[in-house]
């Protein structure tokens, strides 16, 4: 009966361990799945950042070519040469336009390598998830092992001290 006991109590072991490593390795992969979606939604992030920089880009380029062909125009209706002020004008506000494009475009590639950057980041982390999970497995397996090994070491013990004091009574008698 004890034997029998003892027996069904390592069976619940060994499935409650299984169990145990099995919703390690489940949580593992759901951390990792999650963190690869994070990536993906990082990375087409950037690629829709990269769209809109483009855009930017061209908007204000369209900009600029309206303004300077509208300065372009009263100029020239107003009868007056482009010396002196006028073309300063026209010179000043072409530089401050394409200072502003070079504006749209660094604020645009820092947001795309961000992005960019928070993909890798979250790629490598699903990455580590998957190892953790593999390593917490791992140790969770090799304690049950231990332990398992443990009783049968400790019952073999048992069983050795009792045959020896068995023959020490057989041997006194």
């Amino acid at each position: 009966m004890a034997a029998a006991a003892s027996s069904i109590a390592s069976i619940a072991g060994i499935v409650g361990s299984v169990t145990q490593i099995v919703g390690t390795m489940d949580e593992a992969q759901s951390r990792a799945s999650a963190m690869k979606y994070n990536a993906s939604v990082a990375a087409s992030d950037a690629k829709i950042a990269e769209k809109a920089k483009g855009i930017e880009l061209h908007k204000s380029r369209t900009a600029r070519r309206k303004l300077l062909a509208r300065q372009n125009a009263v100029i020239a209706a107003s009868g007056r040469d482009y010396s002196g002020s006028p073309l300063d004008l026209i010179a000043r506000s072409e530089s401050e336009a394409l200072l502003d494009e070079s504006i749209i475009r660094l604020n645009a590639d820092i947001k795309i390598g961000k992005l960019y950057g928070q993909a890798t980041l979250d790629r490598g982390s699903a990455k580590a998830a998957l190892n953790l999970g593999r390593a917490k497995a791992g140790r969770q397996l090799f304690s049950f092992s231990s332990k398992f090994a443990m009783k049968y070491v400790d019952e073999a013990k048992e069983k050795a001290d009792e045959a020896k004091k068995k023959a020490d009574k057989g041997g006194d008698e």
